[in-house]
């Protein structure tokens, strides 16, 4: 089993080998024996596979004493299941419970909802997965972003039923429309007031700005009045309102859309806690490599790398040299490939010009030959095969070698 815990304000994850129903039975005691809150998670496959306990202790107090407490704890159980480490609570682990990232901000989810980004939606809103998500629906992410993070209105907006003066024999029965439906729901109902305001017919200002012209369209409901490019987009801020609730309604069964990962958690009744996530200021360069490997995997070129690199640590490193540097060091600890490629300058000349660009999207291409870089707004101009030289002895010299490399060495023949 894995499991997770925490001291407040940080807690470390703690792992250990036990059977789910012995830690749904037991970790909800924890509360009462110093936790203001625990949960068990259980990841159901993958390289994460296990289970987590995740604790934030009551009292402040160090990593050893907490581990220590819990690992005598864990004994004590049927079984006795062995902690394997135990470790603050991360992003990163965050992110490997699918429970999100506590630094994830509208922009980010803007960026990911319009690149297309579904495996960076799943891990920043696991409320909003993509299996109960269609292409469409991405657009409207960010909104549900603010929603399911902004407390719920003490009154709610009108349903407006809007209608536009016609004629006074139209206004009539509208009054006797609404008359009717009044009385159905018992309700009081002005017959002649109403009956007067709506045969106001283009008379009054729009309530949005006064300077609008008519028509003007009236909510029978509220008696809001509206000039008719603003009831368009009256309608269009409902039916995107609605188009969040519904989402809101999905995000609120995300637990069951969460196949891979199950979890169960309880707060002290009394004295509850939320679950602290350490945003690290300084992250070791293991745990950077573990990180890049959760979200991207083991194989991946150093231009991949260093977008997710530049995405999740860049705003730890503010300079460009320091980021790139670090980018390359922790790369040669990610990949073989990135074996002796230590400043940008070891880089292959064609490797190079896509690494540059993750920073500099417009940076000049590089010849494939001596890697002089081309004069900024410009194009090198020989070009052989789809390669860029910066010139003829350079595209020359290239062919040949090519010719070289290619041609067996030693005699075609010999004689004695």
């Amino acid at each position: 089993m894995r499991g997770a815990g925490q001291e407040a304000p940080q807690g470390p994850d703690s792992c250990a080998e036990a059977s789910s129903d012995l830690l749904d039975r037991n970790h909800p005691s924890w509360i009462w024996n110093g936790a203001g809150a625990s949960a068990h998670v259980e990841i159901l496959g993958g390289v994460h596979q296990g289970h987590y306990l995740v604790m934030t202790n009551q009292a402040i107090c160090d990593e050893s004493s907490f581990e220590a407490r819990l690992r005598k704890g864990l004994q004590q159980l049927p079984g006795s299941p062995q902690l394997e480490w135990s470790r603050p609570l991360t992003r990163r682990l965050q992110r490997t419970f699918r429970w999100g990232d506590v630094a994830t901000t509208r922009e980010d989810v803007a960026r990911a909802a319009k690149a297309g980004d579904l495996p960076e939606l799943k891990s920043i809103m696991p409320e909003a997965t993509a299996e109960s998500l269609d292409s469409e629906d991405l657009s409207q992410l960010p909104a549900l972003f603010d929603a399911l993070r902004t407390p719920a209105p003490a009154l709610e907006d009108c349903k407006h039923a809007w209608y536009t003066w016609d004629s006074p024999l139209a206004a009539r029965d509208k009054c006797a429309e609404l008359k009717e439906q009044a009385e159905s729901k018992g309700q009081p109902f002005d017959e002649l007031g109403t009956r007067n305001w709506l045969m106001k017919g283009d008379v009054g200002r729009c309530s949005r700005d006064a300077k609008h012209p008519a028509p003007f369209w009236r909510c029978t409901s509220c008696r809001l009045v509206v000039c008719h490019a603003c009831v368009h987009c009256k309608h269009k801020e409902q039916t995107a309102s609605r188009k969040v609730e519904e989402l809101k309604g999905t995000a609120a069964a995300a637990e069951a859309l969460l196949d891979d990962v199950r979890f169960q958690w309880r707060q002290h009744p009394e004295r509850p806690l939320p679950f602290f996530v350490t945003d690290q200021l300084k992250i070791s360069d293991d745990e950077k490599v573990l990180w890049i490997r959760q979200e991207i995997g083991n194989d991946a070129e150093l231009t991949a790398f260093a977008v997710k690199f530049l995405d999740l640590f860049g705003d730890k490193l503010r300079m460009q040299t320091t980021q790139k540097a670090s980018c390359l060091k922790v790369f040669e600890m990610y990949s073989d490939e990135g074996l002796g490629w230590r400043k940008e300058s070891d880089l292959p000349p064609n490797v190079l010009q896509e690494f540059e660009r993750v920073w500099e999207p417009a940076a000049p291409e590089r010849c494939l030959e001596c890697n002089k870089r081309a004069a900024v707004g410009t194009k090198h101009p020989m070009r052989r095969l789809g390669r860029a030289y910066c010139s003829q002895e350079c595209a020359t010299r290239a062919t040949s070698s090519g010719a070289s490399a290619a041609r067996p060495s030693g005699s075609a023949a010999s004689v004695p």
